[in-house]
């Protein structure tokens, strides 16, 4: 997994409030689960460093359309602590268990506050980030509690947004299970061997894969680079951009097809593939983004809806005229002008990253998300 560093993203200026989760001392529970592995030793190599620790966060940053709302913001982190209790967890150093030098306490749900304090009204980009910094190096810590806090941003040039920006220690761990869920989420594996039984609808997802098999575009597994006879894979598992178009010429494989407004080019590798109705796919990854539509590339516009940062990607969506969405995963090397919800761009790509494929039923376009594979 590749990380970005904070100073990378683009934050705004403004108005800046740490929102950070609170309890009364006495509020502890011991708790008898012991810590994790990873959760201990890295308790530990705090205790060693003293007063040389420096903070050791992951975080992510997006995009809430709208004016902040304090109480709902309060709220939403209530309940996000209250259903997750690795949120509630700690460790104290006196400990209880002969065998381990920490142990594991707990609070309650309904024991947990959250303290908005606005640190300035009007702080430049530059302020706002070297802050936002600052704090989440200088709070979070594995030996003291909240091991997750936040900060709101909220722009002073009229944009109808705000910014947030968590961090949180992720070493802290629950006991492998959420509250406040039905049925109960568990990490722990239980057979499935008595009556009765139920089906649940889910809709996995794939963050990324290490050590896989090697493969082509034809799907087939590649030993020593060269591809096998009978072993297929699936090269990728995600989200897919899938568009309602019409083709208007076809010919040695190449489609033209008009979608979203525009005239695009894409690949052609079905034989049911006729002129007229068809689906058009890009992946989210081969799509860039510009202000000006440019030139000799396929090119859709929309409206900007949502910014999600993910690790040293950013997750763009953007609404077509029609609707519909329009999903970009942008890389370092894509060129970002500061964008934010509301803004008309251009999402584009070689003609040879998209691909048409035979008519079928869609999502309806107010559920982009219903377009995983």
């Amino acid at each position: 997994m590749e990380y970005t560093e904070l100073d990378d993203y683009s934050l705004p200026g403004g108005r800046l409030t740490t929102w950070e989760p609170q309890t009364a001392p006495q509020a502890w529970r011991d708790d008898p689960r012991r810590l994790s592995y990873i959760h201990a030793e890295h308790v530990r190599r705090a205790q060693s460093a003293g007063s040389e620790w420096y903070s050791q966060w992951i975080g992510t940053a997006f995009w809430i359309p709208g004016r902040l709302d304090r109480e709902a913001m309060e709220r939403t982190i209530l309940a996000w602590y209250g259903r997750h209790e690795a949120f509630r967890t700690t460790v104290q150093e006196e400990a209880t268990h002969p065998e381990d030098d920490v142990t594991r306490i707990t609070v309650a749900p309904e024991a947990v506050t959250v303290a908005g304090r606005v640190v300035d009204t009007a702080l430049s980009a530059e302020q706002a980030r070297a802050y936002t910094a600052e704090y989440f190096n200088t709070t979070i810590s594995p030996l003291r509690w909240p091991h997750c806090v936040l900060v709101t941003i909220e722009p002073d040039d009229g944009t109808d947004a705000f910014a947030v920006v968590f961090a949180a220690d992720h070493t802290v761990m629950d006991d492998c299970h959420t509250e406040n869920l039905s049925p109960p989420k568990t990490h722990w594996a239980r057979p499935i061997d008595t009556a009765p039984f139920y089906a649940y609808a889910v809709r996995p997802g794939v963050t990324f894969t290490y050590i896989g098999l090697h493969t082509d575009d034809t799907a087939a597994v590649r030993f020593n680079n060269q591809p096998s006879d009978n072993l297929f894979v699936a090269g990728f598992i995600g989200q897919a951009n899938l568009w309602p178009g019409t083709v208007e010429s076809l010919a040695d494989g190449h489609a033209t097809a008009a979608t979203l407004g525009s005239t695009v080019g894409a690949r052609c590798f079905s034989p049911e593939v006729r002129p007229g109705k068809v689906v058009v796919m890009v992946r989210p990854e081969r799509l860039s983004v510009a202000i000006e539509r440019p030139d000799d590339t396929s090119a859709v516009q929309g409206t900007v809806t949502d910014l999600t940062f993910q690790g040293p990607v950013v997750r763009l969506s953007m609404r077509a005229a029609d609707g519909h969405s329009v999903i970009a995963h942008l890389g370092p090397e894509d060129h970002l002008p500061g964008l934010r919800p509301g803004d008309r761009v251009w999402a584009h790509w070689p003609d040879d990253a998209a691909c048409v494929l035979p008519d079928a039923p869609l999502p309806a376009v107010d559920d982009p998300d219903a377009v995983d594979e």
